[in-house]
């Protein structure tokens, strides 16, 4: 007999900052002014510690960027 339900879910894995970072290939500093401009919302514990999940990271991946210093045409 089985003992899982249908709908039962995988526990969500919670990603550190650290982590997040080398999974988007940038620095942890870089992670935090990604969060500062909207780019990513993380999740926070109760410690106020940063976690992110694999859909967070991958929606930030697939946005597109925009740029850093835009040039100003005048």
């Amino acid at each position: 007999m089985n003992d899982t339900l249908p709908n039962e879910q995988k526990p969500l894995k919670l990603w550190t900052a650290r982590e997040a970072a080398q999974y988007l290939r940038v620095s942890l500093t870089t992670l935090y002014r990604m969060e500062l401009v909207g780019q990513l919302m993380p999740l926070r514990t109760p410690g106020k510690h940063r976690r992110y999940t694999l859909q967070m990271l991958n929606s930030c991946l697939a946005a597109p960027q925009k740029p850093s210093n835009p040039q100003d045409g005048s």
